[in-house]
């Protein structure tokens, strides 16, 4: 199923007294009712040291799950927009977390820069000089220990 499909399918299971109500209102509040029990079986695990129920917590992600899909379709946003939006941002804000940066001994021909950022493409790794964004080489993630470079 696709992140469409997971929505669409959402969108059939809102009843009637939720239109009348307020949709935005009772999708608000029934993600924070749902978010609560997530953290009421963390909490359980944690601080009264109860064994996790793998398939409890699976359950009730499913329903802030599904909370989250219904307000982003009250609010005509694609659910697939938002994940791909907040992707996005933390990129740019953890960018080396998520995009790391290398030295390597070479240097960037077009800048003279020795420092790259590593940009994920299945099983391979593209290094793009991390001041130009000039394209510098594809290696495979098994090559990539066996480089001289450091993470910065």
């Amino acid at each position: 199923m696709t992140i469409k499909e997971y929505q669409d399918f959402c969108k059939k299971g809102i009843l009637q007294p939720t239109k009348e109500a307020g949709e935005a209102l009772i999708f608000g509040l029934g993600l924070a009712g749902e978010s609560g029990e997530v953290c009421d079986i963390i909490k359980k695990v944690n601080g009264h040291g109860k064994p996790l129920d793998i398939n409890h917590l699976k359950e009730e992600l499913g329903d802030v799950m599904w909370y989250i899909a219904n307000l982003c379709s009250t609010y005509n946003l694609s659910l697939q927009n938002v994940i791909e939006s907040n992707v996005q941002k933390l990129k740019k804000r953890y960018e080396d977390m998520y995009e790391p940066k290398v030295k390597l001994e070479h240097k960037c021909t077009k800048c003279g820069n020795n420092i790259f950022t590593e940009k994920h493409s299945g099983p391979h790794i593209k290094l793009v000089c991390s001041k130009c964004g000039a394209y510098y080489k594809f290696i495979s993630k098994q090559d990539k220990e066996e480089l001289p470079w450091k993470t910065e």
